[in-house]
Parts: C-alpha cells; sequence; structure tokens
C-alpha cells in the first residue's frame, strides 16, 4: 500500500512526463505515449486508446514512447518496439485491435491497442471526486481536433442537481491549475474552443443520443437575438465536443466537453452585468408571483446569482421587478412598460426554440435571465436541453410571460412571432437540425464509442435508430409548432 502511495504522489506531483499507475487492479500499467498522444487505460477490459483523426489511415507510423525504467520490452502485434522509434503500423482503422505485450519486472502483461475518432480526456485523482469543494486532480487531454496534448492539474467536482447527482454516470465541472494547490488558474484554449480555465464534463447519461444538449445548443445560438450581441466576443450559447473520458484507468464513456454559460462567455459588461439561473419549480421562476421577499443571499427563490458573486440584497432587484411586474401588473401597465423590463425580440426566439425543441423544463426550471448592463432589458438564455427533442408529448409551452405577452401585449406580438417563424422555418429548418444530429452520432458511431459506452453502462442504445426516431420527430414538430402559429 505505501508503495502504491508513493507511485501515485509522484505522478500527481509531475507536469510535463507521466509517471508510472498502479492499476486498482493491481497490474501495474504506465502511460504510454504515440506521436506524443497519451494512450489512455482501461484496466477493467485490458485496453489502451489511442486518438486518430481519421477512421482509417495506411502505413500509420507512430513514435512510441515509455517509461524504460517500468517497462523493460513493449511488443507490438509480437514486434520488440525499441523506445521512441518509430513503429510502422501498417494500414489501421478504427475496427483494427493491437496485440500489446508489455515486460513488466520480467512478467508478461497483455493489453489490446485499439483506436478512436473521438478526442480523450484522462483524469487521475487521489481523492473522492465530490459535490463541493473541487477535488485536485491531474488532466491529460489528447485534443485531436486542434492537434494539441494538454497536461495539467486541475480541480473537479460533481455538477449537477437532482436526478443528475443520483445518475451513476457524472457530470462533472473542472478547473485547469497552475499547480498542484490550484493558486492560480491556467487558461486553455482547448478543442479550438474559448481560451478559459473552467470547463464542463456533461454525461448525457439520460439522453441516448448523446446529442440533445450539443445540438440544442447550436440551434439556439443561431435563433438567438439580443440588443448586446454588438459586442464581439459575445456568444449567448454554450459549446462543446464530444470526448471519451477515463478516470484513474477506468473507462467512463462518451461525454460532451462543454464551454461553461458564464458572464464571459455571454459578454456581460463587469460592473453592470448580471446572470440568474433559475434551478427549480418555484413561483418565481414561472413568474407567477413573489412567496419569499429576497435578502443578501446568492439564493433567492429557486434562482442561483451567478453573477456577481457577493452578498447584496441590491443584486435581485432587477429579477424581483420583472416577477413581481409579470406577476401583478395591470393589463394597461403591462401593454406600456414590458419592453423596459425585457428584450421582446429574445423573448420571442426563445418561445419559438422551446417549443420546437420541446424543452419543458426550459419554460421556469432551467433558465438563464440576465443583463447586459444597467439600464438594459434583461433576457433569456436555456440550459440543459438533454431532456428535449421528443422527450415529452407535443404541446404548446408557456409561463406567465408568454401568456400575458399572448393575450394582452396588442396583436402585434403574434404577428412578430409570426414573421420570425416563418423567417426561421423557410431555410430548410429541419434538414439543418438532422445534419446536426448526423454529424454528432455519425461521430459516436464512426469511432465505435457507442459500442464501449453502451458496454460500460449496460445500454442498449441503437444510434442508427435514434437517428431515424430523431429526423421523424422534428418533422412532426416543425408541423405542430406551425399549425399552432398560423392558426393563433
Amino acid at each position: 500500500m505505501k508503495n502504491f502511495i508513493l507511485i501515485f504522489t509522484l505522478f500527481l506531483g509531475c507536469s510535463t512526463q507521466p509517471e508510472l499507475i498502479n492499476n486498482i487492479d493491481n497490474t501495474s500499467v504506465g502511460l504510454i505515449k504515440i506521436n506524443n498522444y497519451y494512450s489512455a487505460i482501461d484496466t477493467e477490459t485490458k485496453t489502451m486508446y489511442f486518438p486518430l483523426d481519421s477512421t482509417n489511415l495506411s502505413e500509420f507510423i507512430g513514435a512510441v514512447e515509455y517509461s524504460e525504467e517500468y517497462y523493460t520490452n513493449i511488443y507490438i502485434n509480437d514486434i520488440k518496439d525499441e523506445n521512441g522509434d518509430n513503429f510502422n503500423f501498417g494500414t489501421i482503422s478504427v475496427n483494427d485491435i493491437i496485440e500489446l505485450k508489455l515486460i513488466i519486472n520480467l512478467q508478461e502483461v497483455n493489453y489490446s491497442l485499439v483506436f478512436t475518432t473521438l478526442s480523450i480526456v484522462i483524469i487521475y485523482a487521489e481523492q473522492a471526486i465530490i459535490n463541493e469543494p473541487k477535488t485536485q486532480c491531474r488532466i491529460l487531454i489528447d485534443d485531436i481536433i486542434s492537434n494539441k496534448m494538454y497536461d495539467s492539474h486541475a480541480g473537479i467536482e460533481i455538477r449537477g442537481g437532482g436526478s443528475s447527482q443520483n445518475s451513476p454516470k457524472q457530470s462533472y465541472d473542472l478547473e485547469l491549475w497552475e499547480n498542484v494547490n490550484g493558486l492560480g488558474m491556467r487558461k486553455e484554449k482547448l478543442f479550438n474552443l474559448r481560451n478559459d480555465d473552467d470547463w464542463h464534463l456533461d454525461a448525457m447519461h439520460f439522453d441516448p443520443s448523446k446529442s440533445r444538449n450539443l445540438v440544442g445548443m447550436k440551434i439556439w445560438g443561431e435563433f438567438v437575438r439580443a440588443e448586446h450581441l454588438i459586442e464581439e466576443e459575445a456568444l449567448l450559447t454554450q459549446r462543446g465536443v464530444l470526448v471519451e473520458v477515463f478516470l484513474n484507468n477506468n473507462y467512463l464513456g462518451i461525454y460532451s466537453f462543454n464551454e461553461q454559460i458564464d458572464r464571459k462567455q455571454l459578454g456581460l459588461k463587469k460592473s453592470g452585468g448580471i446572470l440568474y439561473k433559475s434551478e427549480d419549480w418555484t413561483e418565481e421562476t414561472t413568474l407567477q408571483g413573489i412567496s419569499i421577499e429576497p435578502d443578501n443571499s446568492l439564493s433567492w427563490g429557486g434562482y442561483e446569482l451567478k453573477y456577481p458573486k457577493d452578498l447584496n440584497v441590491l443584486h435581485w432587484e432587477p429579477l424581483y421587478e420583472f416577477i413581481h411586474f409579470v406577476a401583478y401588473s395591470n393589463d394597461t401597465l403591462f401593454n406600456d412598460s414590458i419592453n423596459s423590463f425585457i428584450d421582446i425580440e429574445n423573448v420571442i426566439d426563445y418561445f419559438i426554440f422551446i417549443n420546437l425543441v420541446q424543452g419543458n423544463d426550459n419554460t421556469g426550471k432551467n433558465m438563464y435571465i440576465c443583463r447586459y448592463d444597467e439600464n438594459h432589458p434583461l433576457f433569456f438564455i436555456p440550459w440543459d436541453l438533454d431532456r428535449t427533442f421528443g422527450w415529452y408529448d407535443k404541446t404548446i409551452l408557456t409561463n406567465r410571460l408568454f401568456m400575458r405577452l399572448y393575450d394582452l401585449y396588442s396583436i402585434s406580438f403574434k404577428l412578430k412571432v409570426k414573421d420570425r417563424w416563418s423567417e426561421l422555418n423557410q431555410n430548410n429548418l429541419q434538414q439543418n437540425i438532422m445534419n446536426y444530429f448526423e454529424g454528432n452520432i455519425n461521430k459516436i458511431i464512426l469511432s465505435n464509442a457507442g459500442n464501449r459506452d453502451n458496454e460500460r453502462w449496460g445500454l442498449s442504445t441503437n444510434y442508427y435508430h435514434e437517428l431515424e426516431e430523431l429526423n421523424s420527430w422534428v418533422e412532426e414538430s416543425i408541423l405542430f409548432f406551425d399549425n399552432f402559429i398560423n392558426t393563433n
């Protein structure tokens, strides 16, 4: 046991060259590099995984590196490999299995080497990962999108609440650190996304397509309007990429490596920007009324104050006044003044979007409500779109705001919704949505990651069937909403 602790401590304390890991099944296997990418390890199946940027490569030459202090020899398909030399793997594909014979302390250990076309995220945490605070870990990322390998200290914690916390496959928040103690953040531009230290690993455990949130956010990013989008860096959506994740030499399956939705992502002003996140069904989150008064807290009425993060009851004032106005103002005042509280163009886009994807949770529980700066109206951003695109029966989704706008805010609101829907629906909307689904799901199929994730979590997802079901559902949803718009 003492040797295990010593080896693990050495590993975590080094940030440039991986040390050896004592596997949980007592089969000692060190990390091996091929062309500067780390090969991930799953000790349960005795398999190593290496990322490729193509499903087939002819005459693949890989420079294989390993620790000579640990390995006596390595044989690849019974051919001895000299450390650091180029090895000719020949013609390979993601369906191939390469036999590895590892000589460790005069003992032979047999592993298989397989290939994936998804990027790989490898995490080592010496202590248990909990909800809060973050656990110190080390993260290695084979980023085949930007053709880079990252090696960093990090903090990791379980993300989500309710059913997510109880899921066997957990989502995580990651924070890249400059050192083992977390005394400084480390920003990296991962997967050609934003340059940042704060990231989200989405398990997508309840989504059989492993694509709903990614596609939904992609569509929302193309829909959304807000008056402050003149800000060059503002993104009113969340981007991400599919990866395969390994924790302490155990395969965890397919994840989405995502940007965070925060002040930076949304381009909110540091001085006057505000960001609220709804996390529960309450009178306040459904905009029906005020059941409790806010105080000097980061939580109120089912909302969390994400920015700014200081305890000041005044930060709740814009949201409080908006909810109070929607819930209690008379019809005349509502018609005359709603524009001063909320960005109407953004509301129109949000109403259309949540009905298109049937985001039942996004009428109240799963929303961001944001303010760009002082003296600017609020606007909406959806989040957590895993339970969309056919999760619930089709219905027209609404809340107190949408109901009052449709019933009271003159005929012009209905006409604006109809005009905006016509604009969005005229350019092959169904095909555009399905192109995004096909792009994501085909990556899962071609990499064989879908089969691995199924086996790891006892699932039987047929991704071809998922594509067919989604295509039929999207077509029906567009017709359903189109009929509502044209008859109302």
